[in-house]
């Protein structure tokens, strides 16, 4: 079953289906629980902007499915966000 806060964070796109919606800090509730994502000027469910990345630290790039976005949990939870953080 899916959840109806899709309707509230992802817009269709012409290309790929469906995107997250540029620049948005929605909380979500689904049940007991309640998480915070944040995506950036692009779409990505991600707090920095891909415009940035050129000051020549590493960059990763991470693809996959909702598990690995961390659906259900905050930006800060994801792994890829902790990995970031020992990163720099």
């Amino acid at each position: 079953m899916g959840y109806s806060y899709h309707r509230v964070v992802i817009q269709p796109d012409p290309i790929i289906g469906y995107q997250f919606i540029p620049n948005i800090y929605p909380r979500i509730s689904r049940g007991n629980s309640a998480f915070v994502i944040q995506t950036n000027e692009q779409g990505f469910w991600n707090n920095c902007s891909l415009n940035n990345m050129n000051d020549g630290s590493l960059n990763v790039l991470a693809l996959g499915n909702s598990c690995l976005a961390g659906d259900g949990i905050s930006n800060h939870e994801r792994f890829t966000d902790i990995n970031a953080e020992r990163l720099n």
